[in-house]
């Protein structure tokens, strides 16, 4: 553009000198037209959005969005929703639902101003810049535009936020890249929060039970895992079949996971009224679906009386597991509270269940097990091994196969030599268990390469003139490493050669 204007400037002075010099014959000059100059000039393209093609569910909340290929969407950590990173990890946008104490749509958008101005959000030296529209749901919702500084990618950021409405909830939408690529990131980023799915209007989030100071219980005879509260008694053999009898500790409130044969969960769950010989009487309704494995099944409702002519209430659903069908009663009584103090723990008991999955390497020489509700074993980011994930990507447990043979020194240098996570404390843990022979550990927390707060443990296995890096992680934030320990310890002992 500047060569083009001193061409016409160049032009204009050629003409003057021509016109003042005596002698000379005046020429007209012709000026070059605006579109012409337009022709000239380099057209900046505008910022296109990328395409959407994939879809991502949370596990936990059902909030649903679509994202670009390459992008990694997760479920919160701390926090309930979804937050999808471009593969950089530097464009967010993030979705919060808020569902306790909840206020007006107004004055919880101000109280995110408020915070972010704070530096309570992660940003320093933030600032509002203006009020905005944020697109959800294919409508417009009031929003702010903010700028400010992110620690953690050492560099100026800019973004919109927004609260809106999601069901009887309401979620925080925060989308944000670094400034000097803000207007390239921003259409993707905007296209993302309008693909967020609406839910239906009665939609309410239901905290899941409290279950990290549960017990846990693993059945090598089922290939079963289940949690039940610290005062229920130990679970056992059912009375008759083949499965577990979880019961409290005054046995007015139970669940029994059968093991029977079948494959048709929903037949098995149609005959049940007529097929069941547990209740001498019992009226049966359709119930509400219930959560197993990682999968919604439906259920069956029924009253009417025990054995001994004791009130009873009762549900029951068919999962299908590994070739045969789990049969999952419980019951209590309704004379008192039993009935309607249980329904929290049915629920947790019923979501804790879960199977197992056996992984057989050849390549590396190793079998390992599994909750089978966790994403299928995968190489890790970087290296060479497997690498296992629940399906939230909140919990994982990584076997990396690496050069050396000298597992108490690797172990004791681990601290200075690791670089899975930037800040970490390390400390002495309690000795395993794998492949026979007991290994020393150690204990860890600090925060993973996305900021957010873990615990882990690591030990050195010798394998095959190798050795096994096995490394094990929860966010702290949400339960997660607290509800893994039920797992942890059956994965890492499952370690094994073929």
């Amino acid at each position: 553009m500047k060569n083009l204007y001193k061409l016409v400037c160049l032009l204009i002075c050629i003409a003057f000198v021509s016109g003042c010099t005596p002698g000379t014959e005046v020429t007209e000059t012709v000026m070059p037209t605006e579109s012409e100059i337009v022709e000239e000039t380099e057209v900046l393209e505008t910022p296109v959005a990328e395409e959407l093609t994939l879809t991502f569910e949370d596990p936990v909340s059902g909030m649903t969005i679509q994202y670009p290929e390459g992008w990694m969407p997760i479920s919160n950590s701390g926090s309930i929703g979804i937050t999808a990173m471009s593969s950089d990890w530097m464009n967010i946008a993030a979705f919060n639902l808020l569902y306790e104490d909840q206020q007006s749509l107004e004055e919880e958008l101000t109280a995110i101003e408020e915070a972010l101005v704070a530096g309570s959000a992660g940003f320093t030296d933030a600032a509002i810049i203006s009020s905005e529209k944020l697109t959800v749901f294919d409508t417009e919702f009031d929003a702010f535009s903010w700028t400010g500084f992110n620690t953690m990618a050492s560099a100026n950021y800019s973004g919109i936020d927004a609260i809106v409405p999601y069901g009887m909830n309401m979620v925080h939408i925060s989308v944000y890249a670094p400034s000097e690529t803000w207007e390239q990131a921003k259409p993707t980023l905007l296209a993302i929060t309008n693909s967020l799915i609406a839910p239906a209007d009665d939609f309410a989030y239901i905290p899941p039970v409290a279950t990290a100071e549960w017990l846990s219980f693993n059945s090598a005879e089922y290939g079963l895992y289940v949690s039940y509260p610290p005062e229920w008694q130990e679970p056992i053999a059912p009375w008759v079949g083949e499965g577990l009898w979880l019961n409290s500790e005054d046995w007015m409130t139970s669940v029994i996971v059968w093991v029977i044969e079948g494959t048709d969960a929903n037949q098995a769950l149609a005959d049940w009224e007529s097929t069941q010989d547990i209740f001498p009487t019992l009226t049966v309704t359709d119930g509400d679906p219930v959560s197993v494995l990682g999968a919604e099944y439906p259920t069956k409702s029924g009253d009417g009386f025990n054995s001994m002519g004791s009130a009873i209430n009762c549900g029951v659903t068919f999962v299908p597991y590994n070739g045969k069908l789990l049969e999952i009663l419980w019951y209590a009584g309704t004379d008192g509270d039993y009935w309607t103090n249980g329904q929290t723990i049915f629920t947790g008991i019923l979501e804790s269940i879960k199977g197992v999955s056996t992984l057989s390497s050849e390549t590396y020489n190793l079998t390992v097990s599994f909750p089978s509700t966790w994403q299928e074993p995968m190489e890790p980011w970087v290296g060479q091994g497997i690498f296992l994930n629940s399906a939230d990507w909140m919990s994982a447990v990584v076997i990396w196969v690496e050069e050396g043979t000298d597992s108490a020194q690797m172990l004791a240098d681990w601290e200075v030599t690791q670089e899975i996570f930037p800040t970490l404390t390390v400390s002495d843990g309690d000795p395993i268990t794998i492949m026979g022979v007991e290994y020393p550990t150690k204990v860890c927390d600090g925060m993973n390469s996305m900021g957010t707060a873990i615990k882990c443990g690591v030990t050195m296995v010798p394998h095959d003139g190798k050795m096994l890096e096995i490394v094990w992680y929860g966010g702290i934030d949400g339960g997660y490493w607290d509800d893994a320990q039920t797992v942890f310890p059956a994965i890492l002992t499952s370690i094994n050669i073929p």
